[in-house]
């Protein structure tokens, strides 16, 4: 999918990352009602067991892509592995000024490109029931089905991308 001139989409590295969406993400998510945020509730001791726990798992690989015009960053689609098969889109938005363009659309198919390109076998994501540009089907991704609170994107080597999208209960 080619994208709109002045666009272009980048991996980028936690520390190139990490700070640009700082700078969003609280003004696309904070709004948002049904965000609980259990680690600012966890106390110093819980916090403690949390790292020797990640520490089990070793380093999953993660991708971040960010998406560009004209060098400002105004879009990103970030996530991890959750085991040999899955991986876990843990966050993604494009800034209001910059939809309605097909951006959405074309970062999730370059994150799918680029997953399926690793060996993953399913992507899922999941959304707030009060994250209307998901939910209302206010998007440009017009092959996941629409007004569902989960999506999974299934990637098989026999059938290409297969797209599943359940409620959630």
């Amino acid at each position: 999918m080619s994208l709109p001139e002045g666009y272009e989409i980048r991996e980028m590295s936690h520390e190139e990352f990490v700070p640009l969406w700082e700078k969003h993400a609280s003004a696309i998510f904070d709004d948002n009602s049904q965000i609980f945020r259990v680690y600012d509730w966890l106390s110093e001791q819980e916090k403690e067991k949390t790292k020797v726990l990640r520490g089990f798992m070793g380093t999953p690989y993660q991708l971040r892509l960010g998406l560009f015009y004209k060098n400002d960053f105004v879009g990103w689609c970030a996530g991890h592995q959750e085991s040999t098969e899955t991986y876990y889109m843990r966050n993604s938005a494009v800034l209001p000024e910059h939809r309605k363009k097909g951006l959405y659309t074309a970062l999730l198919i370059e994150t799918m490109n680029v997953l399926e390109g690793k060996g993953f076998q399913k992507i899922y994501s999941r959304h707030s029931s009060t994250n209307n540009g998901v939910i209302s089907g206010d998007n440009d991704f017009n092959d996941l089905e629409k007004r569902k609170c989960f999506h999974q994107i299934c990637l098989t080597p026999d059938y290409g991308v297969r797209r599943q999208s359940k409620q959630w209960r």
